[in-house]
C-alpha cells in the first residue's frame, strides 16, 4: 500500500490547491507527485423538453478558445452538489430546475487531480437568474439533443464532460 508521508502546499487558487505529495511505496522507495486538490464540480444536462438540451459557448482560458459545452461549475467549500447544480444553472443559463436527477459521478483526470464531477439531468426549467462569475464569458445555446450528438460525432464538441453528459441524456431520456 502507498503511504502519503507529506503534503506540501505549493499554491492556492480560489478553492483549488496545488500540492506536492511525498509517498512511500510498498518497496520503501519515496516518490514525489504534484497533484491538484479539487473540491469537485457539478455538470448539468438541462433539458428544455425531451428533445432540446441547453448548452453554452464559453471562453476557456487554458485552450484560448470558446468551447461548446454543458453548463458546469466548481463546488464551494462543503457545498452540497445538488445546491451547487441549482446555483450554477441560474448563473450560467438563467434557469432553475424543478427536478435535478443525479446522473452519476466520474473522476475526470485521475493522474493529477482528485476532482469528482457530479452529473445531474435538469428538467422543469423556469427562468431564474443569478449574476454570473466575473471571469465567465457565456452564450446560451438551445440545441436538439440529436444535433448535439451529431456535433460530438463530427468532432465539433470535444469537451469530455459534455460528451459523457450528452450520451447519458441520449440513453436515459430518449432510450
Amino acid at each position: 500500500m502507498v503511504n502519503i508521508i507529506q503534503r506540501k502546499l505549493l499554491k492556492q487558487d480560489r478553492n483549488i490547491q496545488f500540492v506536492e505529495l511525498t509517498a512511500q511505496l510498498p518497496n520503501g522507495t519515496h516518490t514525489h507527485k504534484t497533484v491538484i486538490d479539487h473540491p469537485g464540480a457539478v455538470v448539468m444536462i438541462p433539458m428544455m423538453d425531451t428533445e432540446t438540451v441547453i448548452l453554452i459557448r464559453q471562453y476557456r482560458y487554458a485552450l484560448a478558445q470558446t468551447v461548446l459545452e454543458l453548463p458546469a461549475g466548481t463546488l464551494e467549500p462543503n457545498e452540497d452538489p445538488l445546491t451547487a447544480a441549482q446555483r450554477e444553472l441560474q448563473e450560467e443559463i438563467g434557469y432553475q430546475a424543478q427536478t435535478l436527477a443525479p446522473a452519476g459521478m466520474v473522476y475526470p483526470a485521475v493522474s493529477f487531480t482528485n476532482e469528482i464531477l457530479h452529473f445531474f439531468i435538469a428538467t422543469g426549467l423556469t427562468p431564474s437568474t443569478l449574476p454570473p462569475d466575473d471571469d465567465e464569458l457565456i452564450q446560451v445555446v438551445n440545441m436538439p439533443l440529436d444535433e448535439a450528438i451529431t456535433q460530438v460525432k463530427q468532432g465539433n464538441i470535444r469537451d469530455a464532460k459534455t460528451i459523457l453528459g450528452l450520451y447519458h441524456a441520449k440513453l436515459t431520456i430518449l432510450g
